[in-house]
C-alpha cells in the first residue's frame, strides 16, 4: 500500500462480491453489520473509480479521497 502496488491480490471486484454474498446472508438472518455495509460502500467507490481489477488495497486510495473535505461520493 505504501508503494502503491495493487496488482498482487485479489481483484477489489472478487472481494465485492463476497462481501456482498455475507452481507445478503446477514440480512437473511436479521443480522446487521454496519462495518461491512461501510467496506461495501468504499468498494463501490472504488469500482465507480475504475479499480475493479485492483488489488482491493487501493481501498487506500477511496479512505485517503474520503478525508478531503471536496470528497463526494
Amino acid at each position: 500500500m505504501v508503494e502503491r502496488d495493487y496488482h498482487a491480490g485479489i481483484e477489489a471486484r472478487l472481494h465485492y462480491k463476497d462481501i456482498q454474498i455475507v452481507l445478503d446472508e446477514a440480512h437473511a438472518l436479521g443480522m446487521a453489520l454496519p462495518a461491512t455495509a461501510l467496506v461495501t460502500q468504499m468498494f463501490n467507490a472504488l469500482i465507480g473509480r475504475g479499480g475493479g481489477k485492483e488489488d482491493s488495497s487501493q481501498l487506500l486510495e477511496v479512505v485517503e479521497a474520503m478525508s478531503k473535505s471536496n470528497y463526494t461520493a
